[in-house]
């Protein structure tokens, strides 16, 4: 499964923790109660290789460079609080993670 596929509706995404159960607590990543993901923690999910997680995030982080659009961290560019789940899902999806 790809990290786009995972997060296909904004019921799926969150913000300020890796991810989140039904009740809107964190969990971790791969807990069963996760129902909810951030963007690093949607690719961590989908790619527990490191590897395979590091060549992912780094894309995506170069998107946003060569776009303008980060200046920090891909955990920080997603908690802005004026981002949107569609920024989230089109960045996911047009670099097919």
């Amino acid at each position: 499964m790809k990290a786009y596929e995972l997060l296909d509706s904004a019921s799926k995404w969150t913000q300020k923790a890796f991810a989140r159960d039904r009740v809107g607590e964190p969990v971790t990543v791969g807990d069963k109660r996760a129902v909810q993901w951030c963007i690093v923690g949607a690719v961590n999910l989908c790619y527990p290789d490191f590897s395979e997680w590091s060549k992912k995030t780094d894309k995506l982080r170069y998107e946003l460079y060569s776009k303008m659009e980060i200046d920090r961290s891909l955990s920080s560019w997603n908690d802005d609080g004026e981002r949107t789940y569609e920024e989230v899902y089109e960045l996911l999806k047009s670099n097919n993670v």
